[in-house]
């Protein structure tokens, strides 16, 4: 009886190059790149350990703000918003980082093409939020040039 979970050797990494299947347009990462990705994953955890420290204190800054709504209230609740709302941005970002360092982790340990993907697939999902985030920011700066001009004429 053959076992499913035995490696073959067509999985098995070799040389320090994943090893996979591939057609006519198939990729491999080589040593260098995953050297590369490798010396990332401090730099990556570095600074989704920053953008999680950052949430914290704008945690602590929606307390406050509560506190003026409290006092003031009005207008100053769409402030309590605008920056609730950048903060569970932020956390999403911060996450986003953190598991692509993880599946960096993964990657580097199991020498694993899927782990590999994983690592890639939260890369992507980070930069598709940035993409998006940037957008927004644009078109809110667009709107604030030109609606207050409208207003004057």
């Amino acid at each position: 009886m053959e076992n499913p979970y035995q490696t073959t050797e067509s999985q098995a990494p070799s040389g320090g190059v994943f090893q996979q299947q591939q057609g006519a347009n198939g990729i491999s990462a080589t040593s260098i790149a995953q050297s590369h990705l490798y010396s990332s994953k401090g730099w990556v955890r570095f600074i989704s350990v920053l953008m999680f420290i950052y949430f914290a204190f704008m945690i602590l800054g929606l307390f406050g703000m509560f506190a003026l709504v409290s006092q003031v209230g009005g207008v100053a609740i769409l402030g309590v918003l605008l920056m609730l709302v950048m903060t569970v941005v932020l956390f999403m970002l911060a996450n986003s980082l953190s598991k692509y360092s993880t599946a960096i982790g993964r990657t580097e340990i199991s020498r694993n093409p899927g782990d590999l993907e994983t690592a890639i697939m939260h890369q992507m999902k980070f930069w598709k939020l940035c993409g998006i985030l940037t957008l927004i920011a644009l078109v809110m700066a667009l709107l604030s040039m030109f609606v207050p001009a409208l207003a004057f004429r």
